[in-house]
């Protein structure tokens, strides 16, 4: 599995960032973090205020864990049938919708462990789903 190290260019577009060194919890939250490498990089954008931190509780902040992600599934239909195949293959793509479901596909968008679930267990219909595994593993900070 790939380990991504924290870099701003993992940001989502849109993910408030925080600078608030005074709060208790800046050095475990995820937008603290991301605060503090943006810095050399952005002039302006999102940002959490300080009234958003009272009595040492925030309602913005972010626990900074890092989860897997899964790149790609182009051969998680191969212990099936021609049939059976197309039958998951159109689950999945409705689950995931249309166009998202070939980003996912060719991994070109990261999946979320809970998108992993829900197509594992379209998957699990039509058989055991204990060997089957996505092509790759990165494991990145959760911004979702």
């Amino acid at each position: 599995m790939q380990k991504k190290n924290f870099q701003i260019e993992n940001v989502p577009e849109g993910f408030c960032l925080c600078f608030n060194s005074a709060c208790e919890k800046c050095a475990e939250c995820l937008r603290y973090q991301a605060g503090l490498t943006a810095v050399a990089n952005k002039a302006f954008g999102l940002a959490v205020y300080p009234q958003a931190c009272k009595d040492g509780a925030c309602s913005m902040f972010r626990e900074a864990r890092p989860v897997v992600l899964a790149s790609g599934f182009t051969t998680i239909y191969d212990h099936l049938t021609r049939s059976q195949a197309s039958g998951a293959a159109a689950r999945v793509r409705k689950k995931l919708g249309n166009g998202s479901y070939y980003r996912y596909h060719h991994g070109t968008r990261l999946m979320s462990p809970e998108k992993q679930q829900e197509v594992l267990a379209i998957l699990s219909d039509y058989g055991p789903t204990d060997a089957l595994h996505f092509d790759r593993y990165v494991e990145e900070y959760d911004f979702s």
